[in-house]
């Protein structure tokens, strides 16, 4: 390079960083003139002009007479891999959270759990379930969450209402039943009235699901925060969107599960009355099928037969 001051200026415009990097790449020179070997890649991150954010991958090849020097751009192939990389985070937590709902037995564990491994198998900064109430105010009540700065949601006063102005990613979601996304929370204008809380607690983008029933009705919602700005790809937002699904199918099998077995409990309890009411009625109580045979008497019977119970039954 003839002028390498200009060709520093130029792919560093930050002059504070630019001593940095420049002072970094001199040692890793006069190291790799001295041992006659290469300079091993090394990374630094641009800030260009227009603002955008560039990695450049720098190394060196020792030749007889110098050093070439290789500057190259890896923005874009980076990206591609963070992005392949957090897709196999994305299918590890849905594969996790389908066999939590292969064993769940409680609601709220099954809840607590999911939400746990949104955030510690794919990444995300918080998950936080809520269930739609219909009461006259159209709360929305936190169930389950987890992450990082779990108060954001504990002590959060959300609702479902079209009368709010003030409506959170999530009561939106609920009301539309659609997906809402957020892909930066400090310039999003629906965000104006959370803003300043949810980047508090270190929230940047975020995502909505809504949990519908098998008559696609609305339960709840499902928000998921990243650490971010445009973190939640549309390819992230899909793959979400399906384990939204599952955990509301996992949500209303457990409850039709829960009222089958309270209908069973119901019916015994009520034949228990039954037989405990005939047992001990004075009077004479049988029970016939459809031939007309006796297949129960109770002990008025007996008492009046005077026989043993095989000798009246038939």
């Amino acid at each position: 390079v003839p002028n390498l001051d200009a060709w520093w200026l130029l792919a560093f415009p930050d002059p504070h960083y630019r001593q940095q990097v420049m002072a970094d790449w001199a040692a890793a020179v006069q190291e790799s003139i001295s041992r006659g070997t290469d300079i091993p890649p090394r990374e630094y991150r641009v800030t260009c002009r227009n603002g955008q954010t560039k990695t450049l991958l720098a190394s060196g090849v020792a030749l007889s007479d110098g050093l070439l020097a290789i500057l190259e751009d890896v923005t874009e192939r980076q990206y591609a891999e963070e992005v392949q990389r957090q897709l196999m985070r994305e299918l590890r937590a849905i594969s996790g959270c389908n066999q939590a709902l292969m064993r769940a037995e409680d609601e709220q564990a099954l809840l607590d759990q999911v939400t746990r491994i949104i955030c510690e198998a794919a990444g995300y900064r918080a998950a936080f379930v809520a269930y739609a109430e219909h009461d006259a105010e159209q709360t929305v009540r936190p169930v389950a969450w987890a992450g990082i700065d779990q108060a954001y949601f504990a002590d959060a006063r959300l609702n479902w209402s079209d009368r709010d102005p003030c409506s959170e990613p999530l009561g939106t979601s609920i009301r539309i039943g659609q997906i809402v996304e957020i892909p930066d929370i400090a310039t999003d204008p629906r965000m104006a009235c959370w803003r300043e809380r949810a980047l508090q607690h270190g929230y940047r983008s975020g995502v909505a699901f809504p949990l519908k029933d098998d008559r696609q009705n609305v339960l709840g919602g499902l928000l998921i925060y990243s650490g971010e700005a445009d973190a939640i790809t549309p390819e992230e937002i899909r793959l979400l969107d399906e384990l939204a699904g599952d955990l509301a199918f996992g949500i209303t099998n457990l409850r039709a599960r829960a009222t089958h077995r309270q209908a069973e409990a119901l019916l015994a309890a009520s034949e228990q009355l039954f037989r405990a009411m005939v047992e001990n009625s004075p009077e004479p109580i049988a029970r016939y099928d459809r031939e007309l045979r006796r297949i129960y008497v109770n002990p008025a019977i007996r008492k009046l037969f005077k026989e043993p119970v095989e000798h009246v039954l038939g």
